[in-house]
């Protein structure tokens, strides 16, 4: 009876525990109550991800912490952190990854937006010698080539997003023609 009993014990366990299926990585809830709360999650957490993932959740958290900054001003960088915490807290990292692609896409819209209309106005002014016309040339290619880099970091992220979410990834339009620079007179 007891060989028998020895040779059930594995099996059962085994049984008991391939029910136990572990949440999906992105799918695990975030513990960010406190300071070491969230340190422990992480360093629990952080070897089931993958770099990219990795470096995507603290890209997220640097969004999360600048749209703090922007909306409010707080006192210091730990205030800062603090409620980026509770935002983040029993959040899935789905959804902080999520929320984070979503405020970057609004960031990168919102600038790639300005810089078109920054072109458009230089466009228009009148240089006076060669110099400013060159000085107007060279500002233009400058705020081409941040457009640019800006608008693919946007196509990117959208990307990713998708990919989160599941849906399909459909590229947007290339960046509509602008205007060149002035010629000198």
């Amino acid at each position: 009876m007891m060989k028998a009993l020895y040779f059930l014990v594995p099996i059962v366990a085994g049984f008991a525990f391939s029910g136990c299926d572990r949440t999906p990585p992105l799918d695990q809830k975030i513990a960010a109550d406190s300071y070491l709360a969230f340190e422990m999650w992480r360093s629990r957490t952080e070897p089931d991800l993958t770099l990219d993932q990795r470096k995507d959740f603290a890209a997220a958290q640097w969004e999360i912490s600048s749209k703090i900054i922007a909306d409010r001003k707080p006192a210091d960088s730990q205030d800062t952190a603090e409620t980026m915490r509770e935002q983040i807290d029993g959040k899935t990292i789905r959804e902080v990854l999520e929320r984070g692609y979503g405020l970057k896409l609004a960031r990168l819209n919102a600038e790639c937006t300005a810089l078109e209309s920054f072109i458009r106005h230089n466009a228009e002014r009148q240089p006076v010698d060669v110099e400013s016309a060159n000085y107007l040339a060279d500002w233009r290619d400058q705020q081409m080539s941040r457009l640019t880099t800006e608008d693919e970091q946007a196509e990117s992220t959208q990307q990713k997003l998708d990919l989160l979410l599941g849906h399909p990834h459909i590229p947007h339009p290339p960046l509509p023609p602008l205007p060149e620079s002035p010629k000198p007179p």
